[in-house]
This record gives structure tokens, sequence and C-alpha cells, in this order.
């Protein structure tokens, strides 16, 4: 394993957030710089109330899906963003994740994009369990089954790929896709064009349209679960609010130690703990 399964985890949660910041800095203020402080009244954790719903279902073990406090203000976002702790918990069990995925998306009235939300959150389980190379991650989702215009989107992201075209000749051959799907699609050529540099990675994302914060997401949460939090340039990492990001990590943390099986009470940390997948040296 390149990287241990904790820092996958963390660098799912905080590359999704990261990016969606990004995305908004990038429309906000096109003067900001890589090397200034994040502004303060964006530099928060827009994603945390989404990861925090379902992390603390699946830490606390209730099978009841908790109310929703949520008022999408940008209801793709909202799914994908919502979902994520989904892909990490249950990203050894994909029948598991695809049925929690479309009871998440019924609360929320969102199940058009069932398909694809689940086609990300299986991409994310495909690079944590190190099933391949990056290169081989598309064929593998094609040949699971995917709907039309989505699998559509991805054959041309592989070719794109293939052909190493690059980035503004990618957006325009997205010009006719339907934006949610142009979106995602995007936000995998992002991630495989650089899939072991995430800084790379989050800055073409950024440069999208015209749903930039989807694909920033999207690529963000890939390239943090292929290289986990600590690929994150430091600078990104430490020019922010003192909770941050420790709030995410810390969630991340209690997310791994309920996939392990640990007691959700205990107040051991994680890194004093012997860990396995579960069933290997305990039912879940």
């Amino acid at each position: 394993m390149r990287c241990s399964l904790l820092n996958r985890f963390q660098g799912t949660l905080l590359g999704a957030n990261l990016g969606l910041v990004l995305a908004q800095l990038a429309q906000i203020y096109p003067h900001w710089r890589l090397w200034q402080a994040l502004p303060s009244e964006i530099a928060a954790l827009p994603l945390l109330p989404l990861i925090q719903h379902w992390s603390e279902v699946l830490i606390q073990g209730d099978s009841e899906l908790l109310a929703l406090r949520i008022q999408p203000r940008d209801l793709p976002v909202t799914a994908f963003g919502l979902t994520l702790p989904l892909g990490l918990y249950y990203h050894d069990q994909p029948t598991q994740l695809e049925q929690q995925i479309q009871v998440t998306l019924t609360a929320i009235a969102a199940t058009e994009l069932a398909s694809a939300v689940t086609a990300v959150n299986q991409a994310i389980a495909y690079i944590l369990q190190e099933r391949g190379q990056p290169t081989e991650l598309i064929p593998t989702l094609l040949a699971a089954g995917l709907p039309s215009p989505l699998s559509q989107c991805l054959v041309q992201v592989q070719r794109l790929q293939a052909e190493y075209i690059g980035l503004g000749p990618a957006i325009a051959a997205m010009a006719d896709t339907e934006p949610v799907i142009a979106a995602i699609g995007l936000g995998f050529y992002a991630y495989l064009s650089t899939p072991t540099d995430v800084r790379l990675t989050l800055l073409r994302a950024i440069q999208t349209s015209p749903k930039v914060e989807l694909t920033a997401l999207v690529a963000g949460a890939l390239a943090g679960a292929e290289q986990g939090w600590t690929a994150i340039p430091i600078s990104w990492r430490l020019q922010t609010p003192s909770d941050y990001p420790q709030a995410i990590l810390s969630l991340a943390d209690r997310l791994l130690a309920a996939w392990a099986g640990c007691d959700p009470v205990s107040q051991t940390p994680i890194e004093n703990l012997a860990l396995s997948a579960p069933g290997v040296m305990r039912p879940r």
C-alpha cells in the first residue's frame, strides 16, 4: 500500500473540501495567488456539515437516517458531498454502498444523480482498494455498467487521456454534454491527467466551467484518495483558521475506526489502535 488507509480517508474528505474552497476562490477572488492565505470569509469548511451527517450515522451505528437539515444551494454538490462518507465506509461492500446512496439521494430528492454519485464513489473504492493503476479506472467502471450519458462521457475522457489532449480542448470537447455529467467527466480528467500530484489536479479542476465547484469536488476527492492528505501542499493546509483542517481529519479518524469495528465511544487515539479490515479480526 502506497499510503495508509487512514491517510486516504483523510485525503478524500479534505481533498473534496479543498477543491470546493479553491473553486469558490477562483470565482470570487480572480486575482488571488497560491502563496497567499485563504481569505477568512471563505477559508471555512463548506463540506463539513454534509460529511458530518452521514459520518455520525455510520460511526454511531444508527440504521435510521438522521433528519436532514440541509438547504441545498447546489443540489449536485450536496449529493456528492453528503455521500462521500458512504464511499469510504462501504468501499469494500459495493452492494451496501449502492443501497445507501439510493436511500440518501431519495431523502434529498436527488435520485436522478444516483448513477453519477455511485460511479464516483465506486472510483474512490477502486483507489482505496488499490485494485489497479489509474489508467485502468475508467475501463473498470465501464465494465460494471453505467447509463449512456455518463458512460459516453467517461469514454470521451478515456480518449482525451490516451491522446494526451490538453485542458482547453478537453473543456471544449465537453461543451455539448449535460453540465452535471460534463463536470464529473472533467473531474475525472483533472485527476487522471496528474494522478500523482494533488496540486496540479486541483489547479486543472478550478479552470473548468460552468459547474466548477462540482468538478473540483470530484477531482479533489479522487486525488485525495490516491495520494492521501499529506500530499496536499502544506501551504494550503496551514494558511487557514486553527480548526482547519483538524475538524475533517478527526472525522476521518472516527470513520475509519467505525469501519474497522472499533468502539465509537472509545477515547483511544486511532494511531494507538491495531486496525484490520472488517471480519478479519472480528465481525463488523
